[in-house]
Parts: structure tokens; C-alpha cells; sequence
């Protein structure tokens, strides 16, 4: 989130807060009604915010044969944290992949998690 973003949402939180308390104190909706957009803004502003996630993956190998298993490993960090996280690693032809293709996971700030530790049997050769 930019400085500009989060001064904005900062004054939208503040008016949002100042028609509610009116509205309160005076008895009457029409301050309630003005606040309620930027309550909306508020929601919209949480609710639609980018994970920022880095993800890193590794092989146990360069090269495989057919019949081959390898090992992949997928690491996932946030600095900022993720609610949830929902990857999906979808299977390509000539290749079995233990486990789910899905997988979802909640991750904290600055935490570093691993992911996907999986087997993928190699049924046939691909370039």
C-alpha cells in the first residue's frame, strides 16, 4: 500500500467515524447516510488488497528419466502476512504428482513456510 493509499483510507476511517458518532449523538440518519460511502470504501479498500508473497521452488534434481521420482519444494514468506493462500500446482501430462494439486495455507508475518514438499514420478520422457 502506498502512502497516498493508506492517508486516504486514514481520512476515510476518520469521516466514516465522525458521521456515526453524529449520527449517535443527534439522533437523526442523515449523518449516518453521508458516512456510510466511505465505510464502503473502507471495506472495499480491505477486502481487495494483493497478498504480497514470495515464493521459491526447488528441485532435488536436474534431470530425471522416465520412472524417475523427484522431490519438489515450494517456499512461501510474507512479510506483511496473507489471510489465506491458496496455490494450485496443476499437473502436466507425463507426470504423477502425489498429493493435491490445491493447496491453502495462512501465513503470518515475516513468517517463512514450506509449502509443497511432493513426489512426481516421471511416466514418460518430456522435453
Amino acid at each position: 500500500m502506498t502512502a497516498l493509499g493508506s492517508s486516504r483510507l486514514s481520512a476515510y476511517a476518520g469521516l466514516a467515524a465522525a458521521g456515526l458518532v453524529a449520527g449517535l449523538a443527534l439522533g437523526r440518519v442523515e449523518p449516518v447516510a453521508l458516512a456510510a460511502p466511505f465505510v464502503l470504501a473502507l471495506v472495499a479498500a480491505v477486502a481487495g488488497r494483493k497478498p504480497n508473497v514470495s515464493v521459491r521452488l526447488s528441485l532435488d534434481r536436474d534431470r530425471a528419466l522416465e520412472g524417475d521420482e523427484a522431490t519438489a519444494t515450494i517456499e512461501l514468506s510474507s512479510a506483511e502476512g496473507v489471510e489465506r493462500f491458496e496455490l494450485l500446482v496443476p499437473p502436466q501430462p507425463g507426470l504423477s504428482v502425489e498429493g493435491g494439486a490445491a493447496r491453502a495455507v495462512v501465513l503470518r508475518p515475516g513468517e517463512e513456510r514450506l509449502l509443497v514438499r511432493s513426489s512426481a514420478r516421471l511416466s514418460k520422457q518430456l522435453m
